[in-house]
């Protein structure tokens, strides 16, 4: 099951109303045995770097989240089915909407957001400038959790459930944040940005450029 669920406002009626149109792609996949690698890795990933942002979600310094630009979960064995995952996602939300914006490659960046009992992401953005292009998340848990997106003009939020194998693909402008987790295990979800060859060339640093996997 895959759909892609269209945004856009109805036809102005001054030239200061808001004019928008944007997508949102529901799909399903099929997830391993990622999500005990990915707690194994906690730890040793949050102590071999740096804390520098948690990218304003609200997740701290104490977080894999805020390691997300430090480490690439797709340089995992374990996470094949994941790159698969993400590509073929990405692939049928550009055939969907229009087979000429097919990108040959795209190059990602991935992390893994651990959520503990009374832990929630805040509302955040990933990209926001004109080399805006998509994000993601992929949940592991089937959790009683609700992701929401906040429309930017009119505030209102579309509202998700958080199932195991369900992703999502959205415009990386669209700011989105959780419900707080209240169970006594852990919530996990694997997140990504994806970014076209254009700005990969153009809008990357050349000191990141091996960060990121191409698929």
């Amino acid at each position: 099951m895959s759909q892609v669920i269209q945004f856009e406002n109805e036809e102005p009626k001054t030239i200061f109303a808001p004019t928008y149109k944007f997508y949102v792609y529901e799909g399903e996949v099929k997830v391993k045995d990622i999500r005990d690698t990915i707690l194994s890795k906690e730890q040793d990933i949050i102590n071999a770097h740096e804390y520098k942002s948690d990218w304003n979600t609200g997740l701290g310094e104490s977080s894999m989240t805020s390691r997300s630009n430090s480490y690439n979960l797709l340089d995992w064995d374990e996470a094949d089915h994941i790159k698969d995952a993400i590509r073929n996602s990405h692939d049928n939300l550009i055939t969907t909407l229009d087979p000429n914006l097919w990108e040959d490659k795209i190059y990602v960046q991935c992390w893994a957001n651990v959520l503990r009992k009374g832990q929630a992401i805040k509302q955040h953005q990933h990209w926001n400038s004109k080399y805006t292009y998509l994000g993601g998340h992929i949940c592991l848990d089937d959790y009683d959790t609700n992701t929401y997106y906040v429309n930017p003009y009119t505030r209102k939020t579309f509202d998700t459930k958080n199932i195991k194998g369900r992703v999502y693909l959205f415009p990386n402008w669209l700011e989105h944040y959780t419900d707080t987790y209240e169970g006594d295990d852990v919530r996990v979800t694997i997140a990504f940005d994806i970014i076209t060859q254009t700005v990969y060339d153009e809008d990357v640093f050349d000191n990141m450029k091996d960060h990121w996997v191409q698929l």
